[in-house]
């Protein structure tokens, strides 16, 4: 056999180093075609997410919500990273199977929730469940508990010194605003009432102002003259702060003097006499009152930032390919998604 030309090698050489290059290539280009992320080299399909975010869109619609496109797009975000979340969540549960006996009660709590089976089947199918993939997403959640319970230590200490730090750091949240504790009598007028019937309100309720000049007492007036719903309760009005009432009523009720009694105040409701039992100053909530509220709250802070920072460590730990997101990529078949 002739021997091979030293330029005949380099170009086979060549060649061979643009194959590999291009295979290469492609490999990298095709490698997370159809997925939004990859875990450990399983893909989350685009198919998966857009699920995903039909339903969160339908949810918003429904509270009659329409997302702008930047909306959508941190919408989205968000879901990438839960599905990238509960991927790894998976992945380091498999070890964590539950047993048959805690699936079946776990699905039981499920259905007592309604009223019949056929309810319960229904409510899957709204949801786009059947029974088959119900039981393996609460499997998968059971999982995931299971092993987040053995995992992530369950002690979570709140001292006091921790609850006073936040009492005195945050006192916007434990001062009560002024408020004050009043009853009126009201005599009901529409904003279509018609000038006779303004006339016959008027008349009521000046017939009521003139007994209580007489010594009527205003309690029991109320009972049988005043057509607010506070009537049957002589009209109290309990405690209330700023903003809670119409602008009129408001004024004269934060302006009248301890057990006084208004004169005639018009507003959008009708005619109005108020009385103010008992004023409240602005002023802070003893620490005593709100330390249980305080200690449920740093509780539950730090409970979930042990769990975050165990989820982030999870995540630290895994490799995550997250690849370039291209609203305007190309058409995929569901084989290549």
């Amino acid at each position: 056999m002739a021997q091979m030309s030293k330029k005949a090698i380099i170009i086979i050489a060549a060649v061979a180093v643009l194959v590999i290059a291009g295979c290469i290539t492609a490999y990298f280009f095709t490698r997370d075609l159809g997925a939004v992320a990859v875990v450990n080299g399983v893909k989350i399909t685009k198919i998966k997410l857009e699920e995903q975010m039909e339903d969160a869109i339908a949810q918003y619609e429904a509270q009659g919500m329409i997302l702008e496109p930047d909306q959508i797009a941190e919408v989205r975000s968000t879901m990438v990273d839960k599905l990238v979340t509960r991927e790894v969540l998976l992945q380091v549960s498999e070890s964590y199977e539950p047993t048959a006996e805690e699936l079946e009660t776990q699905i039981a709590s499920f259905k007592d929730r309604f009223d019949s089976e056929e309810a319960f089947t229904e409510a899957l199918t709204m949801q786009g469940y059947d029974m088959v993939r119900f039981t393996k997403v609460i499997g998968e959640d059971l999982r995931i508990q299971k092993m987040i319970e053995d995992r992530v230590p369950e002690e979570t200490i709140v001292t006091d010194d921790d609850m006073m730090a936040f009492y005195n750091e945050n006192p916007s949240y434990f001062t009560q605003p002024e408020r004050v504790h009043a009853s009126h009598i009201l005599v009901n007028m529409e904003n279509t009432a018609t000038d006779e019937e303004k006339a016959l309100a008027l008349k009521k309720i000046k017939e009521i102002e003139q007994e209580l000049k007489y010594g009527a007492d205003f309690a029991e007036l109320a009972k049988l003259k005043s057509e607010g719903p506070s009537g049957p309760n002589g009209g109290d009005l309990g405690e209330f702060t700023r903003g809670q009432m119409v602008g009129e009523f408001e004024t004269i009720a934060f302006a009248l003097p301890e057990g006084k009694i208004s004169g005639i105040v018009e507003t959008q409701f009708g005619y109005h006499i108020i009385k103010l039992h008992t004023r409240y100053p602005e002023s802070s909530v003893p620490f005593e009152e709100v330390k249980a509220e305080i200690n449920k709250y740093l509780f539950d802070e730090k409970s979930s930032n042990k769990l975050n920072d165990f989820l982030e460590s999870l995540k630290e730990e895994a490799n995550i390919r997250i690849p370039e997101y291209k609203p305007e990529s190309l058409t995929e078949t569901p084989e290549q998604a």
